[in-house]
């Protein structure tokens, strides 16, 4: 008799978490579609897991180049708006499967330098960063991709792929192999209508029929939002995750492509740029010596 008991109480708990709303309307794990998809995304992580390794994974990313990933600028710096300290941050590249490392599979690379925008430190738009790697990721490895940006406005109405290791369900726990969403962008006067302080760059996107919950959780921001190999969003505010009628914002990539060029390909990716003050210091040491002259 205990033993029925226990099996009505395990069939309890199994058929009430079924019930809890899910961010993934159906199993979205489409074999090697999502695999392919999965060799531009990359795992952010504290530098130092709690117990074993992935437990410390926190955002998601997109490769852009073998030194730069693209992030949300929430994934670097605290709710303070004070940066993190790169050699805090661990960046894991390679591996789908969010738990499980594979030696001389599993690509880990710390972080030399962090980069936000001014407009998000200091108007809260053009919500995105850029993590400069330590260690440059290979071009002819199969399991690593590198994505493209995008060459014009996002198309409203397009479905879209969100790749990432976020929850499974709000409050729910980390995907352990990462899943892909289809979400198509929305009008913006339609994003409007849902959020009061919908910015500059921003834009939102849901499920065109608004019948079950497809979006990013916890542990999603910073992942990209892409069509193919082209990255048009980031994760930014995963609002909509446990709710079938409000959408979740992301940033618009094309909004600050120019920050981005001028970041990530305006100089060396094996150099770090020169300082503004530096360079300040450089242009005065050059007029005094000039005067002497």
């Amino acid at each position: 008799m205990k033993y029925q008991n226990l099996s009505v109480l395990i069939m309890m708990v199994i058929c009430s978490e079924a019930n809890r709303v899910k961010r993934l309307s159906t199993p979205e794990f489409f074999g090697q579609e999502t695999l392919e998809l999965a060799k531009y995304v990359v795992s952010i992580r504290s530098r130092t897991p709690v117990m074993f390794f992935g437990d410390n994974h926190y955002c998601g990313g997109g490769l852009l180049s073998p030194h730069w990933v693209l992030t949300a600028a929430h994934c670097v710096m605290a709710k303070t708006k004070i940066m993190y300290k790169p050699r805090w941050l661990l960046v894991v590249a390679g591996s789908p499967h969010r738990l499980r490392y594979v030696a001389g599979k599993t690509l880990c690379s710390p972080v030399s330098n962090l980069y936000v925008p001014k407009n998000f430190t200091m108007h809260n738009t053009y919500n995105m960063a850029l993590i400069q790697l330590q260690e440059k990721m290979p071009t002819d490895d199969p399991r690593i991709g590198f994505l493209r940006l995008p060459s014009e406005a996002p198309r409203i109405g397009i479905y879209h792929s969100v790749l990432g290791w976020g929850r499974m369900y709000k409050g729910g726990p980390l995907s352990v192999t990462i899943y892909q969403l289809e979400v198509s962008l929305l009008d913006k006067e339609v994003c409007k209508t849902h959020f009061r302080h919908y910015s500059e760059g921003m834009m939102c996107a849901g499920k065109n029929n608004w019948t079950i919950d497809a979006d990013p959780c916890s542990g999603d921001i910073g992942s990209p939002l892409v069509m193919g190999r082209v990255i048009v969003g980031i994760v930014a505010y995963p609002v909509g995750c446990g709710s079938t009628t409000i959408p979740s914002v992301y940033t618009n990539v094309y909004s600050g492509i120019k920050w981005i060029r001028n970041t990530a390909y305006g100089f060396s990716s094996t150099n770090k740029p020169i300082p503004f003050i530096i360079l300040l210091m450089i242009s005065l040491a050059h007029l005094t010596l000039k005067n002497w002259a």
